[in-house]
C-alpha cells in the first residue's frame, strides 16, 4: 500500500461490513476505527486500526464470539494480497459498555512510500 486511505479502502474490501466511526458507538456492530500510524524507516510507515466488535447479547457466553473472531481473520488472511502480511495483531476483551459486549481487534498495515 502507498497511502493511508489506500489501506483504509483495502480494508473495506476485505470486511465490506465495517462502519466507520471515531468513536465507541452504543450500538451492536463491526466498526472502523483509525488509531494513528508510526514512521518505521525511511519510506515504511505503519498504520493501525481497531476493528470493535460490539453485542448486545452473546447469548449470554463471551466464548461464542471467538467463532466472529476467527470468521474476521479469516477474511483479512483471505486478502493478504492487498492487505499485506498477517495484519491481525492483537484481540482484547475491552468489557462491557452500555450492555455490549466490546471486543477490538488491533491491526497493523505497512506502508511503503515513495518520491515518484
Amino acid at each position: 500500500m502507498k497511502s493511508l486511505y489506500e489501506a483504509y479502502e483495502n480494508l473495506h474490501t476485505a470486511l465490506p461490513e465495517l462502519i466507520d466511526i471515531s468513536e465507541r458507538s452504543n450500538q451492536s456492530g463491526l466498526y472502523l476505527v483509525f488509531n494513528g500510524s508510526s514512521k518505521i524507516a525511511w519510506q515504511l510507515e505503519e498504520a493501525k486500526f481497531s476493528i470493535l466488535l460490539q453485542s448486545h447479547s452473546l447469548n449470554d457466553d463471551n466464548f461464542c464470539v471467538l467463532k466472529k473472531i476467527d470468521e474476521i481473520k479469516k477474511k483479512l488472511l483471505d486478502h493478504a494480497d492487498i492487505l499485506g502480511d498477517d495484519v491481525a495483531t492483537e484481540v482484547n476483551f475491552d468489557g462491557f459498555r452500555d450492555s455490549l459486549f466490546v471486543y477490538s481487534l488491533s491491526l497493523t498495515l505497512k506502508i511503503y512510500r515513495s518520491l515518484a
